[in-house]
């Protein structure tokens, strides 16, 4: 099962599937900052959707992967092909109620199967990331897996995808394609910076509001390598940072005495409106680089005199892939990882089949044999013999499933070990 073109998965959703997995979404590649913003959701809506996603598998997990660079809903279904579809058609909605129009530049990727698996381990080693090998995707794919751990729309399969991500990211590591030193959006704003300020004489001033992650490594790197003067703030200052990170409410004093802002908050609204950066703009052009998804700053502040307003996607013309070796050998380790990963998906129907085993045994063991034994037997036995007629046929059934058992599970280990 795979996804055509226009991101239709071909076949039916009713047919068993080796990889019970689709991804519905879009990247840096195929929409715009402002359109990915849309699809943010809140715990409340992630829980609402997987939900609605249950009523049609009761089986299925859910998780939103939601970066600078993407956003994209993962299922664990039995089906795959019905529900990519209905994902899709529910972000399609939430574009046109934003007012976006099919002329856009917007597209929704569904992969479904293999295609899915081979997307998600080529995106967490950093493969299909605006800034080629990245390190922090890893991280941010994790994240999410514990938040639908958290909200309980989580599953088996998608757990499992989990500590199989968290082996193909090392991978990348090992093999020198993820940095965390040369690579990611913080050497991509440091390189824009440098660019921008080129060739202007003295050291400019740059603010970096957000001090999760992303933000302490763009401040860090900008200072270091972009030979920048830092200013570090964020929304809270704890007495841990207290001499080191400034309060937001500290923005506009801050901000008039900078030549560049750039916001990584991580925030669900708008952090920076008008009243506070009109004193930064007073008679000089202040740059701000926006690298959140969705927009950190109020559409009222892009309008002003004097703004240069920049967002991720403006990061995009100085994005660089890694070594062609690299890449090579990656893209076999991924390969591999997919096959790994649909071994284990393969488990889930022996873990069925040994369920289904241990509930008849019980049943038969504790009623069927027990009403058998009354009904046929109770003109030819008195009760003592019934009693030994049963005990009998209890041992013989339990002796029955556990080979059952048994050659279930060297036929798993056989499988291993073959494939």
């Amino acid at each position: 099962m795979a996804a055509t073109a226009n991101g239709a998965i071909e076949g039916s959703g009713r047919t068993p599937v080796e990889i019970p997995l689709v991804v519905v979404g879009c990247d840096f590649r195929t929409a715009p900052s402002s359109l990915r913003g849309a699809l943010v959701t809140t715990p409340e809506q992630r829980v609402e959707l997987s939900d609605a996603i249950r009523r049609m598998d009761p089986t299925a997990g859910f998780m939103a992967l939601e970066t600078c660079n993407r956003n994209e809903w993962i299922v664990a279904t039995e089906e795959p092909a019905w529900i990519g579809e209905l994902l899709r058609a529910q972000m399609l909605s939430r574009w046109a109620e934003m007012g976006a129009d099919g002329d856009s530049p917007m597209r929704i990727n569904v992969f479904a199967g293999r295609e899915a698996a081979l997307h998600l381990f080529r995106m967490v080693a950093g493969m299909e990331s605006l800034a080629s090998g990245e390190a922090e995707i890893a991280g941010q794919f994790q994240h999410c897996l514990q938040s639908a751990m958290a909200e309980r729309t989580s599953s088996r399969i998608l757990n499992g995808i989990g500590r199989f991500a968290g082996g193909i990211a090392k991978t990348a590591f090992r093999l020198g394609f993820r940095s965390t030193r040369t690579r990611g959006i913080h050497v991509l704003v440091g390189q824009y910076l440098q660019k921008h300020f080129s060739p202007s004489p003295g050291k400019k001033q740059v603010l970096v509001v957000g001090m999760g992650e992303i933000g302490r490594k763009i401040a860090d790197f900008v200072e270091t390598n972009a030979d920048l003067a830092v200013v570090r703030m964020n929304r809270t200052v704890g007495d841990r940072h207290a001499a080191t990170w400034k309060p937001l409410s500290d923005f506009p004093a801050v901000a008039a005495q900078a030549d560049a802002v750039v916001l990584a908050t991580g925030s669900s609204s708008p952090v920076i409106g008008v009243d506070m950066v009109q004193q930064a703009t007073e008679g000089r052009p202040l740059l701000i680089l926006d690298v959140g998804i969705p927009r950190q700053v109020a559409q009222s502040v892009v309008e002003l005199p004097g703004i240069q307003y920049r967002c991720v996607d403006d990061l995009a013309t100085l994005a660089t892939s890694g070594p062609l070796d690299a890449d090579q050998g990656l893209e076999t380790e991924v390969v591999q990882q997919v096959e790994r990963f649909r071994r284990f998906c393969l488990e889930r129907h022996m873990v069925s089949l040994l369920k289904r085993v241990q509930e008849k045994r019980i049943e038969i063991t504790r009623e069927t044999i027990g009403r058998v034994v009354d009904e046929r037997l109770s003109d030819l036995l008195d009760e003592s013999q019934r009693t030994k007629v049963v005990q009998a046929m209890r041992e013989l059934v339990v002796e029955y499933s556990n080979e059952v058992f048994d050659s279930l599970h060297s036929a798993l280990v056989d499988f291993w070990s073959n494939e």
